[in-house]
């Protein structure tokens, strides 16, 4: 049954689980390893038997509460079936009941794979959800006993609610975390009949003939199939054939992804649905592998705007690991916890045995929760077992907050799916400026449109695909006194991509697309235009200059687009004009320093974070003098720092709007607290 909207049912924000809302999201986990899987893979050492007894004792359990660990994820559904994997719950049981007694929470793992060899004695059923390419049955990469399946199937959804149901009702989990979820959506998992039948009556319902007809040029979807595959038999390289791979014009191909993604999404909002249906105080995991900032996770199946409102945790697995690259490039995972914090969703990326800095970097920009500290068995090295101390011990500081924000950059769903190239660049390198100059900015989705009266400056970075009520919200925001910048091809498209004769902002920025100008042609070889329309100011910039030849720009997150861009000084001028009075936050700092500005609902307190991404060559910069714009009735301002042996005190100034102070040094991380009476 295919849902009538997208709309969703909020499981998030407010009616977060009380457990996860009040406290901090410390974890460690392990789900490779139940001798099941093991031995069926092979290459099983002997002594991952012994470690494996190891892993779920009470010991254990004793060594991850002194790290300070709040939820624990085992072993529970990989892929073999509810009955042959059942006897393994009995195994963890006496580290189970150990975390129960210190106060740690249990997840259970749900994998995304079926071991046919196992679960078709379970239920001889299932062939029928099983995905074919070319005849053969699709698997799981590198691992032929792990097959692929459609997952919006009825008997798999019966199925996998029964899991949940014994996980939740009989063990007393806490959270159910599902692993590798984006392998759900892939294009590849859609070519199963009752996929394509699905997506014929999800045309449908989308549109009434008429408008279907004007989508696609013809009303009667009942022939549609997906868009043409190829590749090797079994599907291990199976690819979507488009004919230009830096755009999608297809109508079809277009609706196809979107589908996929709507798919994915309803799945989670029926999953979501029946967990919070049995106990509202289960959390929902999610693990899709990439990062939100990742291109382009659409064609994958994975609208994030979709699918963060089913979950309480999102994981990360995108391998950039925070610090300054010998080459001089800022690295981190700022973009994804930005994107998952400003909907209310925590964010798990791999901190322990990396270092200092990514603890810090995720209780800066994450939402209460210091990520995953590895393996239970693991060692958490003597200083970043000291700043998880820090965390738990200053939790107070990191409490219900939300972020300040000056500036919302724009990550809109068709433009972000429907091309792959200067809209994902141009995203990248804005991103990147703001946050070396420390500028105080949140990624915003279509939705957050509805809400840009909260920010002074939104910014659209070759945002060329929007739609008529997507511009008339922008041109709102500009006629009430805010600042827009936008950049390229902005607006030139619709929402279905099809070429406009002329910006849809025109009226904005001033100017009009020349009318003998082919698509193909990158930018207007022309100067920046600032224009004041009604009570704000709109800046429109011909380009955003990488820093190095567009060619040589890698995918996300090995290479040099994280490089802020050749013309960033012109656009920070820009900047200032477009918002007169200054800023939030000004500082003068290395461009290797970057913060995050929070307000703590309830006290009225802010909270300036300050990381020092050059650390490793730069252990200790010197005093680094802010201006900022404090909380009403300011009391004190505070630094905390697990580099420093105690909190202290600092000196201030105030002109009655601003506040200035000088941190006396920065190590690798500090909070300033700004305490409001």
């Amino acid at each position: 049954m295919i849902p009538q909207t997208d709309k969703p049912t909020l499981y998030n924000g407010h009616s977060t689980p009380a457990w996860l809302a009040d406290g901090p999201l410390i974890i460690t986990g392990s789900w490779d390893n139940t001798p099941i899987f093991r031995r069926r893979k092979g290459g099983n050492p002997h002594a991952a038997d012994l470690n494996y007894a190891r892993r779920y004792t009470k010991e254990t359990a004793a060594k991850i509460k002194d790290y300070g660990v709040t939820l624990a994820i085992i072993d529970y559904y990989k892929a073999f079936g509810l009955k042959a994997e059942l006897e393994y719950l009995q195994d963890a049981a006496p580290f189970v009941e150990a975390c129960r007694e210190y106060g740690i929470k249990i997840g259970v793992y749900v994998g995304s794979t079926i071991g046919f060899e196992t679960f078709l004695l379970e239920r001889p059923d299932a062939t029928g959800w099983f995905v074919h390419i070319a005849g053969d049955r699709l698997f799981y990469p590198s691992e032929s006993f792990r097959n692929r399946f459609y997952f919006m199937h009825p008997g798999f959804l019966e199925y996998l609610k029964e899991v949940l149901r014994y996980a939740i009702v009989e063990f007393g989990a806490d959270e159910i975390h599902f692993d590798s979820y984006s392998q759900l959506a892939a294009p590849e998992i859609f070519f199963h009949p009752l996929a394509i039948e699905h997506f014929r009556d999800y045309l449908r319902t989308k549109y009434t003939p008429e408008t279907l007809k004007l989508r696609i040029g013809f009303s009667d979807p009942s022939c549609v199939l997906p868009p043409q595959s190829g590749g090797a038999p079994g599907g291990q390289m199976f690819t979507v054939q488009v004919a230009d791979p830096q755009f999608v014009d297809d109508p079809v191909f277009q609706e196809w992804t979107d589908f996929r993604c709507h798919q994915l999404a309803a799945f989670f909002r029926e999953m979501s649905g029946f967990i919070r249906g049995l106990n509202p105080q289960v959390a929902v995991s999610i693990n899709p592998a990439a990062g939100m900032s990742g291109r382009n996770m659409a064609w994958d199946g994975v609208d994030y705007a979709r699918l963060l409102p089913h979950t309480d945790i999102m994981w990360t697995e995108e391998p950039s690991v925070a610090g300054v690259t010998s080459d001089g490039v800022l690295v981190s995972k700022i973009r994804t916890f930005k994107m998952a914090s400003s909907m209310g969703v925590r964010t798990l990326s791999y901190t322990g045995g990396t270092n200092i800095l990514s603890l810090a970097e995720s209780m800066a920009y994450n939402l209460q929760s210091l990520g995953m500290l590895g393996d239970p068995l693991d060692t958490l090295p003597s200083d970043q077992a000291a700043y998880a101390r820090f965390f738990i011990d200053n939790f107070d500081l990191f409490r219900d907050t939300t972020n300040i924000a000056d500036i919302a950059v724009l990550h809109s769903y068709s433009t972000m799916t429907f091309t792959s190239e200067t809209p994902w660049s141009s995203s990248l390198l804005l991103q990147q400026l703001l946050i070396q100059e420390q500028k105080l900015f949140d990624i915003i989705f279509d939705s957050g449109l509805e809400e840009l009266s909260k920010y002074r400056v939104l910014m659209l970075p070759d945002q060329e695909s929007l739609g008529s009520r997507q511009c008339d919200l922008i041109r709102t925001f500009v006629q009430q006194g805010g600042a827009l910048i936008a950049t390229e091809h902005t607006s030139l498209y619709d929402e279905w991509r099809r070429r406009l004769a002329d910006f849809n902002l025109q009226d904005l920025f001033g100017l009009h697309w020349p009318s003998g100008m082919s698509d193909s042609e990158a930018t207007l070889n022309i100067p920046p235009i600032q224009s004041v329309v009604g009570k704000g100011r709109v800046v429109y910039l011909p380009a955003v200059v990488p820093a190095i030849d567009q060619r040589a720009l890698s995918s996300l997150p090995d290479g040099p687009q994280w490089a802020p861009p050749a013309n960033a000084r012109d656009i920070l001028r820009l900047l200032r004009w477009a918002a007169p009075g200054g800023l939030t936050l000004e500082m003068d700092c290395s461009d290797t320093v970057t913060v995050e500005l929070q307000e703590q609902r309830g006290t009225g307190n802010r909270m300036l974070h300050m990381l020092n991404y050059n650390y490793k060559v730069y252990p200790e910069l010197p005093a680094i003098p802010v201006s900022v714009v404090p909380p009403k009735n300011l009391k004190e301002v505070v630094w905390y720092s697990p580099d420093e042996k105690s909190s202290q005190p600092l000196q201030f100034t105030s002109d009655g709007n601003r506040i200035a102070f000088t941190l006396p040094r920065l190590r690798t991380y500090s909070i300033v607290l700004m305490r409001s009476a």
